[in-house]
């Protein structure tokens, strides 16, 4: 019987590991978004001063 549970064991400890990456990448798109939009803020700041002095 101890066989059949270290497969079990080591698809629950793959899957958590799968699921840790897949956590990280989110972190890291998420990351990427709000960088993404600080730019477009920063962008879209600058086309309303230019656009004040033009």
């Amino acid at each position: 019987m101890h066989a059949a549970e270290a497969p079990a064991c080591a698809k629950e400890q793959l899957a958590y590991m799968d699921a840790e990456d897949k956590a990280f990448a989110a972190d890291k798109d998420a990351d990427a978004a709000q960088d993404a939009l600080s730019q477009a803020e920063r962008d879209r700041e600058t086309l309303i001063h230019t656009d004040e002095h033009i």
